[in-house]
């Protein structure tokens, strides 16, 4: 909010249920459906402007990052990280937020309706699970006879077990999730969600986002041990606040 505001935006939303995340100055609305970010999103769209950008509550933004965001001209853009950061030592990719304009309303409506009745279906259809569960077990195992001809079969059939189960294990995580909607708009299967595109703007700087406590602490580390070497990078004009 500090940062937005020192840009000179006022019209801020906060999307909270507990109280403790209303902050003075802001306006704030209650989701409908918060299970999932697509369903909190879904539920936001009576406020969707001509112009909306969306900022994940739990990420930390550098003054250049949000300047970009601010400054991008795109009708639909989703920020983020496509793989680990250069600077946090976080291994794995992360969506940040996006971005959209009016023209994108109605699509992005739509595509979000199908994913969330997706999600629903997914956690609580069991025999949905298993078909899933079936269909990527006999993929991977016929992968497997296809790239090598010779090998134990029963080897195999544990190692596509193993893998098919965590596909369904992955693919029910990312289900509703900001990841799920950027592989809905560009076409891209789930497991190929960390691909390069149009809609994609690439952050990678100290901007992140906090899933655990550790993760905090590993960054405000790394962050730390960065300026200590007095390495000059604009984009870390901000300060961290303190918890």
């Amino acid at each position: 909010m500090r940062l937005l505001r020192s840009f000179e935006y006022d019209d801020i939303y906060i999307a909270c249920i507990d109280p403790k995340l209303r902050i003075e100055g802001c306006k704030h609305f209650t989701p409908s459906d918060s299970r999932w970010t697509a369903s909190t999103l879904y539920s936001s769209r009576h406020l969707w402007d001509n112009r909306t950008i969306i900022l994940l509550g739990d990420v930390y933004y550098t003054e250049e990052s949000l300047t970009k965001i601010l400054e991008c001209p795109s009708e639909l853009k989703f920020i983020g990280r496509l793989g680990p950061s250069s600077f946090t030592g976080c291994p794995y990719g992360e969506i940040f937020g996006l971005l959209f304009s009016d023209s994108m309303h109605l699509q992005l409506e739509n595509i979000l309706k199908t994913i969330i009745e997706k999600a629903e279906h997914l956690h609580r259809d069991t025999l949905m699970r298993y078909v899933a569960f079936a269909f990527s077990y006999v993929k991977r195992f016929l992968s497997s006879l296809q790239k090598q001809k010779k090998g134990n079969v029963f080897k195999r059939m544990g190692m596509a077990h193993n893998c098919a189960n965590l596909h369904i294990q992955h693919t029910m995580l990312l289900c509703g999730r900001l990841w799920n909607l950027y592989c809905k708009c560009t076409g891209l299967p789930l497991d190929k969600r960390t691909t390069q595109t149009p809609m994609f703007m690439n952050i990678d700087d100290f901007t992140e986002d906090f899933d655990t406590l550790d993760g905090y602490t590993t960054w405000i580390a790394k962050f730390a041990q960065y300026h200590a070497h007095n390495i000059p990078d604009h984009s870390m004009s901000t300060s961290p606040v303190s918890p």
